[in-house]
C-alpha cells in the first residue's frame, strides 16, 4: 500500500491553509476544525486556518481504502505496455471524492489544488481480480433475479453447482435474500403505522357502477386472485393501497381500457402495522467519512436495490416473469424474515407513477378487512374501511397510470 512506503505519501505537499468555509467537503468539518491554527487560508481572508495536508492525508486514506499500488495486484509487461489491467490517475480518484460541483468556487480550488497533489502516480482497484461488498451485492441480486426467473422459480435455495468455485465474497442466490434481510436489519429499515394512518386503495370500474364496501373495495377472495401483480403471484391476494388517494389512482388506473370511473376506499388498522419500509434510505456517506465509509457499499446496494424492485413494468405479458423477484423478496419478508424479526405486516415503497409518494402492499386478504359479518371463531378484521367515494379519476388529475 501507498503509505507502507518509506519514500513517504505518493502525492506533492501543499504550503497552503485552509479554513472552515473554504473546507470542500462535510466530511472533513472535524478535521479541519481540530487543526484550526495560525494558519492564514489561502483561499480567503481568514485568518485562521489547518494545513491542507490534514486534507491530503485524509483524502489519501480515502483513497487507498478501495484502492492500491497496481504493483501490488496487476501484472506488468513493458512490451505490452505496462500493467495489464484498468490503472487510474491519483487526480482523477480525487475528483471522484468531491461533490465538487456544488461547492463554491473557492472550495472548488482546495479540490484543484489536492487533485494536482496527486496527479501522475498510479492506483487500480484493492480487489481488482475479486469483487468488493457493493459488487458482491449487487452480482448476488443480479444473478439471483435471474435465476429466478429463467433457471429454479421454486428450487433456488438449492446449493448452485458452482458454488465451490465462487470467490468467498460472492453471494450466491441461495444465501441472497438472508443477505438482503441481513441489510433491512441492520438498518432498521422498518415503520410502524399507528391506528390514525389513512391508506388508500382504488378500484377502477365502469360508470353505471359505485362500490363502498369493504368487501369490494378490499383485495379479491383466493378463486379470484388470477393476476400476477409487482408483490404477489396469482392465486396469493394481498392488499395494495398508497398514502394518499392520488396516488392509489395513478397505480391503478390503466388508461388503455376503457373504464374511468374509479371507487377509492379510505382504510386504517385496528391494530399499529408494522412495514418494511424502502421509502427513506439512508444517505450513503462520502468515501472521505472514515468512520462510516464502510456503510457506503451496502447503501448504494439498497438504493439500486430498491429502483429495480419499483421500476415500471409494461403490462404485456412480460410481468409474469420481471416479477417473480419482488414476489420472492415479499414473500421472504412475510414469512422467514417476519419469524426471525417478528411480526411483518407488509412493504412500503416509493411509488414510480407519482414522484414523492408513497404505496404499500400489506399481507392482508379478504378476511382480514372490514367490517364485514363473521363467524363467532374468526378473527377481528385487521384493516377497516372507514369511508369510500366514486368519482372520475380526472378529478384526482390522473391522465396516466400503471397496474401495480
Amino acid at each position: 500500500m501507498w503509505h507502507d512506503y518509506d519514500m513517504g505519501p505518493p502525492y506533492s505537499v501543499v504550503e497552503k491553509g485552509v479554513c472552515r468555509e473554504c473546507n470542500p467537503s462535510p466530511a472533513l468539518d472535524s478535521l479541519v476544525e481540530e487543526n484550526i491554527g495560525d494558519w492564514h487560508c489561502s483561499y480567503c481572508e481568514e485568518g485562521r486556518a489547518a494545513p491542507i495536508e490534514v486534507l491530503q492525508a485524509a483524502v489519501l486514506e480515502a483513497i487507498a481504502y478501495k484502492h492500491t499500488d497496481p504493483a501490488n495486484v496487476l501484472p506488468y509487461e513493458s512490451r505490452e505496455g505496462g500493467y495489464q489491467g484498468v490503472v487510474k490517475d491519483g487526480d482523477e480518484l480525487v475528483w471522484d471524492m468531491f461533490e465538487w460541483h456544488t461547492a463554491t468556487v473557492r472550495q472548488e480550488a482546495v479540490v484543484i489544488d489536492i487533485a494536482e497533489s496527486f496527479a501522475c502516480t498510479d492506483w487500480c482497484e484493492r480487489e481488482y481480480f475479486g469483487v468488493d461488498e457493493y459488487q458482491a451485492l449487487s452480482y448476488g441480486w443480479q444473478e439471483f433475479s435471474e435465476v429466478v426467473k429463467h433457471r429454479k422459480r421454486y428450487l433456488f435455495g438449492d446449493v448452485d453447482d458452482a458454488e465451490e468455485h465462487r470467490n468467498p465474497m460472492e453471494i450466491p442466490p441461495s444465501r441472497m435474500l438472508d443477505a438482503l434481510g441481513n441489510l433491512l436489519e441492520s438498518f432498521g429499515l422498518f415503520s410502524d403505522f399507528p391506528t390514525d394512518v389513512d391508506l388508500f386503495r382504488a378500484r377502477i370500474h365502469p360508470a353505471d357502477q359505485a362500490y363502498d364496501r369493504a368487501v369490494d373495495l378490499g383485495p379479491p377472495p383466493r378463486e379470484r386472485a388470477g393476476w400476477s401483480n409487482r408483490m404477489s403471484p396469482a392465486g396469493i391476494p394481498m392488499f395494495y393501497g398508497s398514502l394518499d388517494p392520488r396516488t392509489a389512482v395513478a397505480e391503478t388506473f390503466d388508461p388503455k381500457l376503457a373504464d374511468r370511473t374509479v371507487s377509492i376506499g379510505r382504510f386504517r388498522g385496528s391494530r399499529p402495522l408494522r412495514v418494511v419500509d424502502l421509502t427513506d434510505l439512508p444517505n450513503p456517506p462520502s468515501p472521505l467519512d472514515a468512520e462510516r465509509r464502510h456503510l457506503r457499499d451496502p447503501l448504494l446496494f439498497l438504493r439500486g436495490f430498491v429502483n429495480d424492485l419499483t421500476r415500471p413494468v409494461e403490462r404485456d405479458g412480460s410481468e409474469h416473469i420481471e416479477y417473480v423477484p419482488t414476489q420472492i423478496v415479499t414473500e421472504y419478508a412475510r414469512h422467514s424474515l417476519s419469524n426471525r424479526l417478528g411480526r411483518l405486516d407488509g412493504l412500503l415503497y416509493q411509488s414510480s407513477r407519482e414522484e414523492g409518494d408513497r404505496s404499500v402492499v400489506l399481507f392482508f386478504e379478504s378476511n382480514d378487512i372490514g367490517p364485514r359479518d363473521r363467524e363467532a371463531w374468526e378473527t377481528n378484521p385487521t384493516l377497516i374501511l372507514q369511508d369510500a367515494e366514486t368519482c372520475d379519476v380526472a378529478d384526482y388529475g390522473v391522465t396516466a397510470g400503471r397496474a401495480p
